[in-house]
């Protein structure tokens, strides 16, 4: 394969009143950008720069201010992250540059001396914003690994492992990825159950059904017959009564029992004897 010993850079970039070290920067990421499958990488042209930490900020943010460098915030496979494209050809960066120029005049801060910063000066706020972006790139990041973790160990569905992590962090939780899959596992946050559902459960006396009964029979258990009498079902059937009753007194030792003879003159006089 020929390698390709020269790189094209857009004369209009000359034009955007870009610093030295911008225009080198500019150099090396249009130098990459022509390779298939290339992605811009802030810490790859950091490294290569040679610049230090603060120097490159500046001259990274200069791109951007200008409009040579776009930035954006995609998801890619469930991650976001900062997306870069270098904007090339004469009509579009001029364009890009006016654009960035306005927005720096209406929005750059004053230094602690009440002074507007010099052309290309980082101001601390700008660090700090930027500083308070990465870290919430970084927490959606860890989120979206958290999510990813939770769902291949327990197998639930996002919207499961969501709402346990969310439940997770309203109680405090130290270690959000623990407390989620316990509370999944055991469902402290009662996913899945609705008002509706706890109500329908409630034991009530509506919940069961009437018991039937068959009033003859418990007629014929209260008059002393079992239900396995014969004649439990002959509703006419009285009990019989002692042999001894109507009789005279002799049957009294035949039956066997005296309980049902009395000595009383009304007795005798009530049976005939």
């Amino acid at each position: 394969m020929k390698k390709n010993n020269f790189t094209m850079i857009d004369n209009s970039i000359l034009d955007v009143g870009l610093s030295l070290e911008a225009i080198g920067l500019y150099v090396q990421i249009q130098r990459h950008a022509t390779k298939t499958n290339w992605q811009i990488k802030r810490d790859f042209f950091k490294k290569v720069s040679g610049l230090g930490e603060v120097a490159f900020r500046r001259v990274w943010k200069e791109l951007i201010d200008k409009g040579l460098l776009n930035r954006v915030i995609e998801r890619i496979k469930g991650k976001f992250n900062y997306v870069f494209t270098l904007v090339t050809g004469e009509k579009e960066a001029n364009k890009k540059a006016d654009k960035g120029t306005k927005s720096n005049k209406k929005t750059l801060p004053k230094d602690s001396d009440g002074e507007v910063p010099l052309e290309n000066q980082i101001h601390v706020d700008e660090v700090l914003a930027e500083k308070v972006q990465e870290t919430k790139l970084e927490t959606v990041e860890n989120e979206n690994n958290l999510e990813e973790k939770l769902t291949n160990e327990t197998g639930a569905n996002k919207e499961r492992v969501v709402s346990a992590i969310n439940y997770a962090k309203d109680k405090g939780a130290k270690n959000v990825y623990f407390y989620a899959l316990k509370t999944i596992e055991n469902n402290w946050d009662k996913y899945g159950i609705t008002l509706s559902g706890v109500k329908s459960n409630k034991v009530n006396n509506a919940n069961f059904t009437q018991r039937e009964y068959d009033y003859n029979q418990l007629e014929i258990e209260l008059l002393g017959y079992s239900l396995e009498d014969e004649e439990c079902n002959d509703y006419t059937h009285i009990p019989a009564l002692p042999d001894c009753i109507g009789t005279n007194i002799e049957n009294e030792e035949e039956f066997g029992n005296s309980e049902y003879i009395s000595a009383n003159s009304d007795l005798e006089a009530l049976f005939g004897i």
